[in-house]
């Protein structure tokens, strides 16, 4: 190949190699920007629950039927109930850092508008109306929820509500928080900027001299092919060869590039695809579970009701089977629950002592279980102090123990041994002692431990539970395989440092 046609080529793999850098330049611009609005709502959505549980539903009903005009108040201590309630979500604000202000709201059905109540602004908006709201907020009332990016008034957003509840567990109104999302986007566009400046800076010189070389070999060549002008013939036959493969190899690769292109761009489909569907399916999980423990709490309590009016000992007992089955579906449903925000939940490590945390497990399970009255032994170091996380350490160890005393129920002790090594390996070893039921209820709950399935009255989900909690924090739990005088597990937990 001539000077010039390899020209040709570097200029062809310069281009497509600036290409490559601002594709790739564009994508991590779009994906940032994704990942930064699903953190940004997931983190609205955990302060605007907190802000809702610590507000009095029966003082925000109170204000907003005490003052029904526009800017009937219009300083944040004219009135005290107000003030309190602005102080809560002020105070929300400022820990979490938000720029803009919490605000609640109630719905006027007369008017069909969204009217503010009170805000953590200094300067209270009282009763304005809320005039281009998300449809969502409506159609969300009474369960709360998040509001992509949309567009009202003042600005672009990102939001999440939630409702606030009054003693009788009514909804009387919402508190929003909000995220200014053109924020994002300017953090986003100046790192694109960066990005696109360095990538440039590092490539330009290679560019450059390659460009000066080949322009300087162009000229040689030229000087030398007119010193050797009874060689042309012959060069130039061989010239044309080459081009002629060259043609050909590039049109091999670009029907290659075409057919990658092709099939990268199915793959991100099917991708997408199976990620749309797999948050699809745990939204529906979770609402679920959660839309399904009304009705049954409703069950439960018409139940009980009826025993009280109706003295009928048959149909007492009949309320009461309806009743027991009513809190067994209850507690499953709050087992899905857990499963679900164990696994979606963002693993937090800090120090944390586990003698502490075992000893808090332990006088809850006795508050369970008060036949049982176990000794509980539990020989971890009072002053030891490992980096995991908390909630799922507990919740684990929780479930574990609850499932082995519930499982063997001639048991007396329990006793917790705690081992370590040098590369960060924490081992937890639980021994009971007591007897089995019988040998068929025994290996049952060998199965129940390797698969998890739903056996031992209904308490598989307890074990999946478990195992979901410790396989996040990097651990892992194996079963003594005699089970001979009560039960042995080994839990490892593994805090990185290896």
């Amino acid at each position: 190949m001539d000077i010039k046609g390899s020209f040709r080529l570097f200029s062809i793999f310069s281009l497509g190699l600036l290409c490559l850098i601002f594709y790739f330049l564009i994508y991590n611009y779009f994906s940032g920007l994704e990942d930064s609005k699903e953190s940004t709502l997931k983190k609205l959505k955990a302060i605007v629950c907190t802000a809702a549980i610590g507000i009095d539903g029966n003082l925000h009903n109170e204000i907003s039927m005490r003052y029904g005009n526009r800017n009937a108040i219009q300083s944040t201590m004219e009135d005290s109930s107000y003030y309190q309630i602005h102080q809560q979500i002020k105070e929300v604000q400022e820990v979490n850092d938000l720029e803009s202000p919490i605000y609640t709201m109630i719905y006027d059905s007369i008017n069909s508008e969204f009217q503010f109540i009170v805000s953590s602004s200094e300067t209270p908006y009282f009763r304005h109306q809320y005039k281009r709201y998300p449809q969502k907020l409506l159609e969300d009332f009474r369960t709360g929820g998040i509001l992509d990016v949309y567009e009202s008034e003042n600005g672009v957003w990102l939001s999440a509500f939630a409702p606030i509840t009054d003693e009788q567990d009514q909804v009387v109104g919402l508190v929003q928080v909000d995220e200014d999302f053109s924020s994002f986007l300017a953090t986003q566009q100046k790192e694109l900027i960066i990005n696109s400046i360095i990538s440039i800076l590092l490539i330009a010189p290679f560019i450059v001299f390659f460009f000066l070389y080949l322009k300087k070999r162009v000229h040689q060549e030229e000087q030398f092919k007119e010193k050797i002008y009874l060689q042309n013939n012959e060069i130039t036959r061989v010239n044309d060869e080459l081009v002629l493969k060259n043609q050909e190899l590039d049109k091999t690769k670009n029907e290659i590039e075409i057919k990658n292109i092709e099939l990268d761009s199915r793959v991100r489909q099917r991708t997408r695809e199976l990620l749309k569907l797999n948050i699809e399916l745990r939204n529906l999980l979770y609402r679920t579970s959660h839309d399904i423990m009304g009705p049954l709490a409703t069950l439960q309590g018409l139940c009980n009701l009826g025993k009280i009016e109706f003295d009928n000992k048959e149909f007492s007992d009949f309320l009461s089977r309806i009743s027991n089955t009513t809190g067994d579906l209850i507690i499953r449903i709050k087992g899905i629950s857990k499963i679900y925000d164990a696994k979606n939940s963002e693993v937090v490590c800090k120090s944390v002592a586990p003698a502490s945390l075992l000893s808090q497990i332990a006088d809850s399970i006795n508050s369970d279980l008060p036949e049982q009255n176990i000794n509980w032994i539990i020989e971890v170091p009072e002053d030891l102090l490992i980096n995991t996380d908390a909630e799922l350490f507990s919740l684990s160890f929780h479930e574990l123990l609850y499932l082995i005393l519930k499982n063997n129920l001639d048991a007396d002790y329990l006793k917790i041994k705690y081992s370590s090594n040098d590369k960060g390996l924490h081992c937890f070893q639980i021994e009971a002692n007591g007897h089995w039921l019988d040998k068929e209820r025994k290996e049952e709950f060998k199965k129940l431990f390797k698969s998890s399935v739903n056996h031992l009255e209904g308490q598989g989900l307890r074990l999946y539970l478990a195992k979901s909690a410790i396989k996040k924090l990097n651990g892992t739990i194996s079963l003594s395989k005699d089970l001979k005088n009560g039960v042995l597990l080994n839990i490892k937990i593994n805090t990185g440092k290896e």
